[in-house]
């Protein structure tokens, strides 16, 4: 016996990526049951189809440049209870996989409270610590509001295609306060109640709460 005790479970002192959504699908409910007429005749069903939204998150080690590492099987699961219930559920999982002692846990997602509300319980519940835990939204949603800040200043189509590659680039670098004073420069002059104002300042939110630091999450730890 040496005296130094190992942890065996999956994600301990590896880089973990969470990634929390909401889906759409169709389901099927069943509304009376009535047997056909006539002797033999099989039974009739007759359904109801609703939209439902499943609620679903995926647990996944992160390779250097933060993308699933090649190799490695994800842990998935889901609910169609509320959003109460998928964070209970995602709080098992992580717990389960030895989360409080991974090397980094980075939270992935778009801008839907309520999955940012409940993200401090997880943390609390599985024992994370704050310089563990790094919370970034889904680049794809944060340069869709890039698109869509450009979009609202009527731009030329060759300029704003243009803008857009370059403020895409500097915010996947992680410079997002770069992209807010570039978009706000554009807007000047607009009034504050303008739509591209609308878009500006979810990114700026972001910015200031820590959600664009995308070069974190390519970081060599």
């Amino acid at each position: 016996m040496t005296g130094v005790q190992t942890c065996a479970l999956p994600i301990c002192g590896k880089r973990v990526g969470v990634a929390i959504d909401g889906g759409r699908v169709r389901t099927r409910v069943l509304i009376r049951k009535q047997k056909g007429r006539g002797p033999g005749k099989k039974r009739r069903r007759k359904m109801r189809v609703e939209w439902r939204e499943p609620k679903l998150l995926i647990i996944f080690e992160l390779d250097q440049q933060g993308r699933m590492k090649r190799g490695t099987r994800p842990w998935i699961d889901g609910t169609f209870q509320g959003p109460d219930e998928c964070l209970e559920l995602l709080a098992m999982h992580l717990h389960r996989l030895g989360a409080a002692a991974a090397k980094q846990v980075v939270f992935l997602s778009d801008g839907a409270p309520w999955i940012w509300e409940r993200l401090a319980w997880v943390e609390k519940r599985v024992g994370l610590k704050p310089g563990q835990v790094v919370r970034v939204l889904d680049c794809c949603h944060a340069v869709h509001h890039v698109s869509l800040a450009l979009e609202k200043l009527n731009l030329p189509e060759a300029d704003r295609k243009r803008l857009y590659r370059e403020l895409r680039k500097k915010l996947r670098a992680g410079q997002a306060y770069d992209v807010t004073a570039e978009l706000s420069a554009l807007a000047e002059g607009l009034p504050q109640d303008a739509p591209v104002w609308t878009h500006i300042r979810y990114l700026e939110r972001h910015a200031d709460e820590g959600h664009l630091r995308y070069q974190i999450g390519r970081a060599h730890v």
